[in-house]
Order: structure tokens, then C-alpha cells, then sequence
């Protein structure tokens, strides 16, 4: 990634802040919490996805889980070509059911 194409991204980021006082962490439902809080967590989980697919080459994509708890609980993951987590670090290795 070129200067330029970081600045872009360090741009476009800030117009998504993390939510202030919340932390969120990396399980086997993704990154999970109120969909209000979420915004910013979609938009960097995305752009990871984006950056691991050029540097893999593969397909990596973006899941949005609903729940079956209340309705605003909600999650985000990347997965990978063979609906494995994309990378083992972000979270359990472990296979999604299709």
C-alpha cells in the first residue's frame, strides 16, 4: 500500500469513530453488539476484507449475522473461500454452517 492510498484509508476511516467506551472482541459470532454501535466495526471489518482478498488473492467476505436473541443483536465477520474464518487470529478456526 502506497502513502497515498494509506492516507485514503486513514480518511475515510474517520468518518467512522469507533463508539466511545465500548470495546468490542473477536468471538465465534464475529464482532457482536447492538446494531447502533456497530457502524464503524462493518466499515473496518470490510476494509480488512478487502485488504486480505488483494493480499491472498482469494475471496474474502464480509458476514453480517442476525440473531435470534433480540432483534438490535447483531454481528459482523470475514470469512474466507471455504467459509473458514479468514484469518484463525481474528477469531475461533472454525467452519460456518452455509
Amino acid at each position: 500500500m502506497n502513502e497515498e492510498q494509506r492516507s485514503l484509508l486513514l480518511k475515510s476511516s474517520s468518518r467512522f469513530p469507533p463508539p466511545q467506551g465500548v470495546k468490542l472482541s473477536y468471538g465465534t459470532a464475529g464482532f457482536r453488539a447492538d446494531a447502533s454501535i456497530l457502524e464503524s466495526t462493518v466499515y473496518r471489518v470490510g476494509i480488512l476484507a478487502a485488504l486480505r482478498s488483494l493480499k491472498t488473492k482469494s475471496v474474502i467476505g464480509l458476514m453480517i449475522t442476525a440473531s435470534h436473541n433480540k432483534v438490535s443483536d447483531n454481528g459482523v465477520k470475514n470469512r474466507g473461500p471455504q467459509w473458514w474464518d479468514a484469518d484463525p487470529k481474528l477469531g475461533a478456526f472454525r467452519r460456518c454452517p452455509r
